[in-house]
């Protein structure tokens, strides 16, 4: 019988064999001190808030998901009564005749020179310039000192 005994208390002791593989042992000849084999679950969450995407693999730790789960299903709930509240109002304002203020897109700065012209006179003098876009400032700063010294030809002034 003691062979028995100590053939079981060296099963139990192995720290690599997984508790499902565990052979059975009575009560009293349970092993007193833990596995230091630590099995971590990881579990994938997803969730969107705000239009920001939040996801990462968590360990599955059941009170830990289980406070994130009630916190985001309050969230949903909240969020689901802001969009109809929300949705209320608008038909509100709109029944008793107000509408949503649309900002006009700002306009083109008006500038001090035709892009146009400034681009043929710089094409004319070999001053690589795009056909669209802006056109670099040193390249303006040329434009406007051949001006003032006169040096433009007709349809660049």
């Amino acid at each position: 019988m003691a062979t028995t005994s100590a053939a079981k208390k060296a099963t139990a002791s192995k720290t690599a064999k997984a508790e499902e593989e565990k052979p059975e042992v009575a009560e009293e000849a349970k092993p007193e001190s833990k596995s230091p084999l630590r099995r971590v679950v990881r579990v994938s969450v997803e969730l969107q808030v705000e239009g920001v995407d939040y996801s990462g693999q968590v360990e599955d730790d059941e009170e830990g998901l289980q406070a994130l789960d009630k916190v985001a299903a309050e969230w949903a709930e909240i969020s689901d009564q802001y969009q109809k509240k929300t949705q209320e109002l608008i038909e509100k304002m709109t029944e008793v005749g107000m509408e949503p203020v649309v900002e006009e897109k700002p306009k083109r700065a008006d500038r001090a020179y035709d892009a146009t012209k400034v681009r043929k006179w710089a094409n004319r003098i070999g001053l690589e310039v795009k056909d669209r876009g802006a056109i670099p400032k040193p390249v303006l700063a040329q434009y406007e000192t051949a001006k003032a010294n006169g040096m433009l030809e007709e349809g660049e002034k």
